[in-house]
């Protein structure tokens, strides 16, 4: 495997996972602010 494909897929999981904590966050608290 390309090692520049590897990098690119690990930031694309690493952007993957924050999103999905930040949808876990705002299921337990809800946002303040309006999206």
């Amino acid at each position: 495997m390309d090692l520049l494909v590897k990098i690119d897929l690990g930031l694309a999981d690493e952007r993957m996972q924050k999103k999905l904590k930040e949808k876990e966050e705002k299921a337990v608290i809800p946002s303040k602010k309006p999206v």
